[in-house]
């Protein structure tokens, strides 16, 4: 792999690092947004924490400036699929573990699908097809959200993507199951027993949660705040 490109990887890790949602809720609410709710630091927490507008804008800048960017730089730069597939990655690797905030981070969603664009329109027309059939049909967001991550790998075979999108479609999946299976403590949550760690492991990996319920857990607070207005 040449220098030119392993700088390019290395610059969209630290792009995607940088915490937009934890920014947001710093700035226009003065709290650490990995407190509140799901605790990742992406649009959907910020949207039930912060406000609409503000998980607009983070979705946006985690999307097409985090996810995007890199992937068109490396095109305009002459890197091949390859690279263009290893700089999204690094993109969504960053946002999921950013070293400003001790590796802590979001889920990668939003970056991902902005990788997608710019990588490979017809899957991110595919992803983007199963977050809101999960989110309007089935009130299952999180679940449909996974399944449509875990056939990313397949339809991209199907559609003969070049192997730069493959790597990135198959690292993705291993990024979101790590993610989910690893951020959300259960310590304190209803309706869990610290024994049945098969279960926890399950309802993470399908629903991003433990077993609490979905208003539950979207809505949590730190104990003892004074229940900032949200929106």
């Amino acid at each position: 792999m040449s220098w030119e490109a392993t700088a390019l990887i290395v610059g969209a890790y630290l792009l995607g690092s940088i915490p937009t949602a934890y920014l947001v809720g710093r700035w226009r609410k003065g709290f650490d947004l990995r407190r509140y709710g799901t605790g990742t630091l992406g649009a959907s927490n910020v949207a039930v924490h912060v406000g609409k507008w503000a998980a607009v804008l983070t979705g946006a800048f985690d999307g097409l400036v985090k996810g995007a960017a890199p992937v068109i730089l490396a095109r305009a730069l002459g890197q091949g699929p390859w690279a263009q597939g290893l700089a999204g990655l690094a993109a969504v690797a960053g946002h999921n573990w950013s070293p400003y905030l001790r590796f802590s981070g979001g889920r990668g969603l939003g970056t991902g699908l902005g990788v997608l664009i710019a990588l490979a329109p017809w899957q991110f027309a595919f992803l983007l097809v199963s977050v809101v059939v999960g989110r309007i049909v089935f009130h299952q967001t999180a679940l449909w959200t996974f399944i449509g991550i875990a056939l990313l790998p397949l339809t991209s075979l199907l559609l003969s993507e070049p192997t730069g999108t493959v790597l990135f479609a198959a690292g993705f999946l291993v990024f979101t199951a790590l993610k989910r299976l690893t951020a959300n403590r259960v310590k304190g949550v209803k309706g869990v027993k610290a024994e049945d760690l098969k279960a926890i492991l399950l309802y993470r990996l399908l629903y991003d949660r433990p077993v609490a319920g979905y208003e539950e857990w979207i809505h949590r607070k730190p104990e003892g705040s004074q229940g900032e207005p949200d929106g």
